[in-house]
């Protein structure tokens, strides 16, 4: 889903050095893409980001887990080879490698 004049970010695409616009969807749209590296993002603008999601977290607007429909698959972090290789697998969730100690018990 788009607005009227809105733009998607694209910060990557797999393997693949291409992708696939839909043309006239994006033209009805006036959709622009924005082409997003986040190393040559300035110091302010990642920070202002980050008090965005923060404030959208706040608010109830993001929800993580099991009410968003996606399991939450916790590693602690000796084990974060495992968390990477079973993103790279394609494991349905989100993966979370955990820095500090759990206390929920539940560690995949």
């Amino acid at each position: 889903m788009l607005a009227g004049n809105g733009f998607i970010a694209v910060y990557s695409s797999d393997d693949r050095d291409t992708i696939s616009i839909p043309t006239r969807a994006s033209m009805m749209k006036s959709a622009r893409f924005q082409y997003i590296l986040t190393y040559l993002t300035e110091q302010e603008a990642k920070l202002a980001s980050v008090r965005a999601v923060n404030a959208a977290v706040a608010a109830g607007a993001l929800t993580v887990g099991d009410q968003a429909g996606l399991p939450v698959l916790h590693y602690p972090l000796q084990r974060t080879a495992d968390a990477h290789r079973a993103s790279e697998e394609g494991v349905v969730g989100q993966v979370l490698v955990d820095v500090t100690p759990s206390t929920s018990g539940k560690q995949e």
